[in-house]
C-alpha cells in the first residue's frame, strides 16, 4: 500500500464518499480486494481483523482506522490521517536504521570474504600453493576455513538482523518471554567446538563455541507477532475517546479490530472496569500500564484524555526509535566477536598453512 493510495482515500472520504466507496480508489491490489469482499457484505470490522499486521506499511492500519471512524459514525478523515502519519514515520524510522545499521552490514560482509580474497591472492601468486590440498592437512585446513567463515557470517547477519527488530522487542505489547534456543545454539557450537580444538586448543574451542552458542540460541525476534503496536493503540485510543466513546465501549471495539494475543488484553481490560476496579489497575500486565497511569489521571483531574494520549504515543515512538538506533549503533562494537574468534582465525588458517608448506617443499 502506498501513500498515493492513501490520499486516494482521503480525497474520496473529503468529498463525501463511504469508506467502503473510497477504499475502491486504490490501485493496490491488497485494497481493490478488500474492498470488493467488503462490498460483498462482509464488514470492515471483520476485514481489519482478518488484516492483522502491526506493519504501517500494510493495509492492517488503514482498515482498523476505518473500521473504527464507521464505528464512531464519523472520523474517517482523522483515520485516513492517522493511517497516513504511522506509515510516514515507518518510513522514515526504516531508513534511519538501514542508514544506521549499513556500515555494520558492509562490515560484515568485508569480513566474511577477506579469507577467500587473501587465499584467492595467495593462489593467484605462487598456483603451487594448491598442491597443499592434496593433503590430508590440507583438507583438514579448508574444512576449518570454510567452517570459520560460514559460521562468521551467520553470526554476523544475526548480530544485523536483531539490531533491526530491537524496536519491535520495545514495543511495550512484547510482554511475553523470550526462549532461549538451545538446538540452535548446539548446531552451530558444535563445529567451532570441533575445528578450534583441532586447529588451536580445547580450550580455545571451547570458549569460541560458548560465544557462538550464546549468540546464536538467542531470538532474533519477539516470539509473539503482534497483531498491531502500542503506539497504534494509543492514537486509535485517543480517536475513540475523542468522539464520546465511553473506556470500555473503546476497548471493545478495538479488541473487536485486532487480533490474538491483544484482542484478550483489552477484553480483560474492558471486564474488569466493568467490575469497578479503578482504571490504572484495570491496565496492570496487559503492556498498557502507561495507558492507565494517563487515563487515571485525567479522569482524577477531570480533563480530556486525547491531548495526554497524544503525548504518550509520540514518547512510545521516540522510545521504540531510540532502541532501534541505539541497538543499530552497538551493532558495531558486536561485531567484534565473531571477527576475533572465527573470521581472522580464517584468515590465518586460509594463508598460513599454504605459505610454510609451499616454503618447506621448495
Amino acid at each position: 500500500m502506498s501513500t498515493t493510495d492513501l490520499l486516494r482515500v482521503r480525497a474520496a472520504l473529503s468529498v463525501g464518499m463511504a469508506p467502503t466507496e473510497a477504499l475502491r480508489t486504490a490501485t493496490a491490489a491488497e485494497l481493490a480486494t478488500i474492498a470488493r469482499v467488503v462490498g460483498l457484505g462482509q464488514s470492515l470490522t471483520t476485514a481489519a481483523r482478518a488484516a492483522a499486521d502491526a506493519s504501517a506499511l500494510g493495509a492492517g492500519p488503514l482498515l482498523r482506522a476505518l473500521a473504527l471512524a464507521e464505528r464512531c459514525g464519523h472520523g474517517a478523515l482523522d483515520a485516513v490521517d492517522l493511517a497516513l502519519r504511522n506509515r510516514l514515520d515507518a518510513v522514515i524510522d526504516e531508513q534511519r536504521i538501514r542508514a544506521r545499521s549499513a556500515q555494520a552490514s558492509g562490515t560484515a560482509r568485508m569480513l566474511t570474504l577477506l579469507p577467500v580474497v587473501a587465499w584467492t591472492l595467495l593462489i593467484a601468486v605462487d598456483p603451487s600453493a594448491l598442491r597443499f590440498y592434496t593433503t590430508p592437512f590440507g583438507w583438514a585446513c579448508a574444512a576449518v576455513t570454510a567452517t570459520f567463515g560460514m559460521t562468521a557470517h551467520v553470526w554476523s547477519k544475526r548480530l544485523v538482523r536483531r539490531a533491526s527488530h530491537a524496536g519491535r522487542r520495545a514495543d511495550p505489547l512484547n510482554v511475553t518471554t523470550e526462549v532461549f534456543d538451545r538446538g540452535r545454539a548446539l548446531v552451530v557450537a558444535t563445529p567451532v567446538l570441533i575445528a578450534g580444538s583441532v586447529v588451536a586448543h580445547p580450550a580455545v574451542g571451547a570458549a569460541a563455541a560458548a560465544a557462538v552458542g550464546a549468540w546464536a540460541g538467542r531470538p532474533p525476534a519477539p516470539s509473539e507477532p503482534l497483531p498491531c503496536t502500542a503506539v497504534e493503540l494509543v492514537e486509535l485510543l485517543r480517536m475513540l475517546l475523542s468522539a464520546g466513546t465511553p473506556l470500555p465501549a473503546a476497548l471493545g471495539h478495538l479488541a473487536d479490530v485486532t487480533a490474538e494475543p491483544v484482542d484478550a488484553r483489552l477484553r480483560a481490560v474492558g471486564q474488569r472496569l466493568r467490575a469497578g476496579t479503578d482504571v490504572e489497575r484495570a491496565f496492570a500486565g496487559t503492556g498498557l500500564t502507561e495507558v492507565g497511569a494517563v487515563l487515571a489521571i485525567t479522569e482524577r483531574w477531570g480533563v480530556a484524555a486525547a491531548p495526554s494520549l497524544q503525548l504518550l504515543g509520540e514518547a512510545l515512538r521516540a522510545r521504540q526509535r531510540a532502541a532501534a538506533e541505539t541497538a543499530a549503533e552497538h551493532v558495531q562494537l558486536a561485531l567484534v566477536f565473531p571477527t576475533t574468534l572465527l573470521t581472522l582465525p580464517a584468515f590465518v588458517v586460509a594463508v598460513v598453512p599454504p605459505l610454510v608448506w609451499t616454503a618447506v617443499a621448495a
